[in-house]
């Protein structure tokens, strides 16, 4: 975790990640899914409290795309959308749902970023969390992920950044220090 000023808290979002098997280019939702390789557990690190709105800096840091223990393939997933995600940190539950709450299915997002760019075999796309659970992760942290039929996989976190803290509600722009006993949840 780097030492960014403007940071006041670090998060890592449990994601089921999707790798790309062959070239997609303007792919319908229909065929989207046979352009698939397969699955892996994925950790989104977000960096919050920037001013300067982009996605880069808050996702884009050397360690922040944490994913493993393997990729398993397509065909040994019966439905990417009724899979348990759940993520702990330093031992205990942090998230834990379904992927059956994605605002976008696996086969839309293929057909949409198709339109715009051209997709890679080996390319890693990830699908988004349910930020309920969300906790500040900071140096020194263990975190664990877990999806139904893709394994288990551990991290440590290290880096230069001092201990932070903030709450964070989904929805919201800013974020305030956190207070003991408080609650981080979402706001529909």
């Amino acid at each position: 975790m780097p030492d960014i000023d403007d940071v006041v808290v670090f998060h890592a979002e449990a994601e089921l990640a999707f790798v790309i098997g062959s070239e997609v280019q303007d792919v319908s939702a229909g065929d989207a899914m046979g352009k698939v390789f397969g699955f892996v557990p994925f950790f989104d690190i977000s960096a919050r409290g920037l001013h300067r709105r982009g996605q880069f800096i808050p996702k884009g840091q050397r360690g922040f795309a944490l994913c493993g223990p393997w990729i398993t393939t397509a065909d040994e997933i019966h439905d990417p959308h009724e899979l348990r995600v759940r993520s702990w940190l330093n031992g205990v539950i942090a998230q834990d749902f379904s992927t059956n709450t994605m605002a976008n299915r696996i086969p839309e997002q293929i057909e949409w970023l198709s339109r715009f760019t051209t997709l890679h075999a080996g390319d890693l796309v990830t699908t988004g969390t349910n930020h309920e659970g969300l906790k500040p992760i900071n140096v020194g942290d263990s975190l664990e992920i877990e999806i139904e039929g893709l394994g288990r996989a551990r991290f440590g976190v290290d880096g230069s950044s001092p201990h932070k803290t903030a709450a964070f509600v989904p929805g919201q722009t800013s974020v305030k220090p956190l207070e003991k006993g408080m609650l981080i949840s979402r706001v529909d």
